[in-house]
């Protein structure tokens, strides 16, 4: 039989097993203890560097603060020296430098650890904390004064000196992380935040008391100013009363009056006899219009009774010449003229008819007029009618004259006379 064919027995197959299992566990423990041995050291040399780290950065920030200071002194700008000190650092660094962060750690782990710097540039206590802890968190729990000034300088939150003081003790004894002194920092911060906000509106509050009872005040003695005032004015006029009510008094006023009804009747009769003086100088400019407008007319009649002799003579000598010459012209007779006058519709239309008539007839209307108003008996709405009728087909003139002949025309058989047109 060969090797091969040989079988193993169940029970050492087992054996095995469990013995490499067992083995492999201590391995992996080792592995294990090796590695946290590992970590302690490399925990060990991460602290050593944070506090070299931190060391360099808060001795940085302590002599950058007294450079900052010194330039101050000498009466640079603030800007001008903080660019100088931050381009001297970035030439070491490999990243950007903020000198007012380094200078605000420093004043952090001075007023909060109460650390110092000794002669040979050492710092007095080893930074408990990261670098990292005092530019995150410990740093926001200061306040810079007379910034920009020979006297500027870092205090911790004003009010809450004794609370920055107890988070630092607390976080320092309980190890807490960075996140953890965040919180406590910005904690603070809120709070310097909700008693600066109350305290502004206390202040507020006082200002608008005091502002009130100002004006309250104001207006109290402008009150009693405007009393003493009132009160004043009333003695016054008492007094005057009384000096008013003397005899010698009474007698001025009453001489006072007399004086004035005697300038007012004056001022009256002035006016009167100027108002007089008027009129008549408007009575006198009248009757001279009037006188000429009188002679005018005069002319003008003279000039019509001459037009119309003229006119007279011209018909008769017409009517000698045709009633030898021309034949007989048939007329229309009396009965067909009534029927046709009848046959208006109203008394404006036997108006113009009656003007019409006139016209044709070539007879002088005046004549006419004057002969129709020594036969008719004329009542006001017959007048008016034909005067308005003739004046749209007749002149101004002719117009003015049957107003003038119906205006003396007799009374009506019912005593009415004759209306005037407008």
């Amino acid at each position: 039989m060969s090797e091969q064919n040989v079988q193993t027995p169940p029970e050492q197959t087992a054996e095995h097993k469990a013995a490499a299992e067992k083995a492999a566990e201590q391995e992996r423990a080792e592995c294990r203890k090796s590695a946290s041995a590992h970590v302690d050291k490399a925990e060990a040399c991460v602290k050593r560097a944070e506090r070299g780290y931190s060391e360099g950065y808060l001795l940085a920030g302590y002599h950058a603060d007294l450079a900052l200071s010194l330039r101050l002194k000498a009466g640079d700008k603030r800007d001008a020296a903080l660019q100088a000190i931050e381009g001297r650092l970035a030439e070491q660094s490999s990243s950007v430098v903020k000198a007012d962060r380094l200078i605000a750690c420093w004043h952090a782990f001075r007023l909060l650890h109460g650390a110092t710097v000794d002669d040979k540039g050492k710092l007095s206590d080893a930074s408990p904390f990261c670098y990292g802890h005092f530019d995150k968190a410990w740093s926001q729990l200061l306040q810079r004064v007379n910034k920009g000034k020979a006297d500027e300088h870092w205090t911790l939150l004003p009010g809450l000196e004794a609370e920055c003081m107890q988070a630092y003790k607390s976080a320092l004894d309980n190890g807490t992380n960075r996140e953890g002194c965040m919180d406590a920092a910005s904690g603070l911060k809120r709070q310097l935040a909700d008693r600066q906000a109350k305290d502004k509106a206390d202040a507020e509050a006082r200002a608008k008391a005091e502002r009130e009872a100002k004006e309250q005040a104001e207006r109290e003695a402008l009150k009693a100013e405007q009393a003493a005032k009132e009160a004043a004015r009333k003695a016054d006029e008492d007094a005057k009363s009384a000096a008013d009510n003397t005899p010698e008094a009474i007698a001025k006023r009453e001489e006072a009056e007399r004086k004035a009804r005697e300038a007012a009747e004056a001022e009256r009769q002035r006016m009167a006899a100027a108002a007089e003086k008027h009129i008549a100088a408007q009575k006198a400019a009248q009757a001279e219009r009037d006188a000429k407008e009188a002679l005018q007319r005069q002319i003008e009649a003279e000039a019509r009774r001459a037009e119309l002799e003229r006119k007279r003579a011209e018909r008769e000598t017409n009517k000698g010449s045709r009633s030898t010459s021309a034949p007989p012209v048939n007329k229309p007779t009396l009965p067909t003229c009534i029927g046709t006058a009848k046959a208006a519709a109203s008394a404006k239309e036997l108006g113009q008819l009656l003007a019409d008539m006139i016209r044709e007839s070539g007879k002088e209307p005046s004549e006419v007029l004057e002969a129709m108003a020594g036969s008719l008996d004329w009542s006001p709405k017959m007048g008016t009618a034909l005067l308005r009728g003739m004046a749209r087909r007749e002149s101004a003139a002719t117009a003015k004259a049957m107003h003038a002949l119906l205006s003396a025309a007799l009374p009506s058989a019912n005593g009415q006379v004759v209306a005037k047109a407008a």
